[in-house]
This record gives C-alpha cells, structure tokens and sequence, in this order.
C-alpha cells in the first residue's frame, strides 16, 4: 500500500496537474481569440458604419454621385482600418459599405 501511495505522490500528481494545466491553457487561449475576432468585427462594423455616414454627410450638399461616395468611404475605411491595425479584404469592406449603404437608405 505504502509503494502505491509513493507512486501517485511522485507521479500521478505532477502528470495530472500538467494534463488540468495544459487543458486549462488550452481553453484560455481559444476563448480569447474568439473574443479578438469578435470585438475585430464589431469595431470593422463601426468604422464601416461610421464612415457611411461621415461620407453621406459631407457629400450632401456636395452632389457627389454614389460611385464618387462609394470610393471615398472605401478610401477612408481603409485609413482607419490601417490606424486600427486591422486587416480587411476589398471585398468585405464593399460588402459592408453596401450593407451599411442599405440601411442608411431603409432609415
């Protein structure tokens, strides 16, 4: 009995606390990237949506066509996407300008 107590105190102990610690970490680090894709995509949402709106407003009066306000808030979500640090394909921002677009129109 005395050798089997030894052997879960030198060995069974340290590989479980190894095995909880690992799994633990493991867990850890998934739910954080999960939660850096999600507040990315929150913030890509609000700098597209913002911009939408900053180019409708300065365009207003300035009767620009929509193909001429479409390229400024591509340039401009760009920027801030740079400033950001994050990186979006030219076809995601189109998409989002045009979803922003839609429901700007809908409003």
């Amino acid at each position: 009995m005395s050798s089997l107590l030894e052997f879960i105190d030198e060995f069974l102990f340290p590989i479980l606390a190894t095995v909880i610690t690992t799994v633990v970490s493991y867990i850890g680090i998934t739910i954080k990237k999960k939660y850096e894709r999600y507040a990315n995509n929150k913030m890509i949402k609000e700098i597209i949506n913002s911009t939408v709106l900053y180019v409708e407003q300065r365009c207003k009066n300035g009767g620009k066509c929509s193909t001429d306000k479409f390229n400024l808030a591509k340039k401009k979500v760009k920027e801030w996407l740079k400033e950001e640090k994050l990186s979006v394909s030219d076809t995601e921002i189109e998409t989002l300008i045009e979803s922003a677009v839609m429901k700007l129109n809908d409003k």
